[in-house]
């Protein structure tokens, strides 16, 4: 037998899609299926099976349990897909559930029902019937948007609104150049020579087309070093910054080696590289107008950002 491994069930199932003829019934089917290896006894429970299932399912739907009514009526759907009457049912049972739940896929699942019921019997009215209402049924959508609901959707929005803003605040925070003399005030007053602190105001200048430390710079740049040595909890941003002469980009490039230089000084001087950072800005923030050869001088600088405490 080819379906000996196989349950009585699944071994009909695939006898009916190898069959030639899908409008014929069970009963019709008998002389193919005995051919193929059933025995009168297994074909007479094969039809019962079918029988048993769709009773089931007749019985469910009539006591409006479409869910169970569904679930039986598939079953036995694949043994006998035009039977009129299965058919009928499968329909009726798809239109109730979607009155009661608005689900498209219920709806066109009744429709494909009906369908068949009329092409197994086209004098079928009342399965006409249930494809004229479902398809002029007005639209009807689901009240799942509630005044309850739509409160809570609000005070959510809201609740990440505020976490957003309050991330991107602090964000901002730790990252932005915050003065000296802003911060200043978190200072004890113990905590470094007044002379030290002072040396933070000041910048450190350079030659016009140079990177290189001069005197000046090297004497400042030391006191810079032992402001830090004695406040190991402070971390600022180098900061590096030209005149307006030449053109953007090689501003931008002159003014990140110049911070680059400073910051390479004060690592090897023993700050630790974790508190430094270095940033070029080019001529985007001069100090003084660029129109004249003093102010020009006065803007190509470096100069020491505070950026946050520990």
């Amino acid at each position: 037998m080819p379906y000996r491994s196989d349950t009585l069930y699944e071994s009909a199932v695939r006898t009916r899609k190898a069959y030639a003829h899908p409008r014929a019934t069970l009963e019709e089917m008998r002389a193919y299926a005995l051919e193929v290896a059933f025995s009168e006894e297994e074909w007479d429970e094969v039809i019962r099976i079918f029988q048993n299932h769709w009773q089931k399912g007749d019985s469910f739907l009539k006591n409006n349990n479409w869910d169970d009514a569904i679930a039986a009526l598939e079953k036995a759907y694949p043994l006998e897909p035009m039977h009129e009457g299965l058919l009928f049912d499968l329909a009726e049972a798809y239109a109730q559930k979607w009155v009661a739940r608005r689900r498209r896929r219920f709806k066109q699942k009744a429709i494909f029902y009906a369908q068949a019921c009329l092409e197994a019997n086209p004098a079928n009215r009342k399965a006409a019937r249930i494809i004229t209402q479902l398809k002029t049924a007005p639209k009807r959508y689901q009240q799942w948007f509630t005044a309850r609901r739509r409160k809570l959707i609000f005070r959510r929005t809201i609740q990440l609104l505020g976490l957003g803003l309050l991330f991107w605040g602090g964000y901002r925070f730790a990252n932005s150049e915050l003065p000296w003399a802003i911060l200043k005030q978190f200072e004890s007053k113990d905590e470094a020579p007044e002379n030290l602190s002072a040396s933070l105001y000041k910048a450190v200048y350079f030659d016009e087309g140079s990177i290189e430390l001069n005197a000046e710079a090297i004497t400042l740049l030391n006191l810079w070093v032992s402001y830090l040595k004695a406040d190991k909890y402070k971390k600022g941003q180098i900061s590096g910054h030209s005149d307006n002469y030449g053109t953007p980009a090689v501003n931008m490039q002159v003014s990140t080696l110049r911070a680059k230089r400073v910051y390479d000084y004060l690592v090897q001087q023993g700050i630790e590289p974790h508190r430094l950072h270095y940033k070029g800005y080019g001529d985007s923030q001069p100090a003084y107008p660029n129109d004249s050869p003093t102010n020009r001088a006065l803007n190509r600088r470096v100069q020491f950002v505070l950026r946050a405490f520990e």
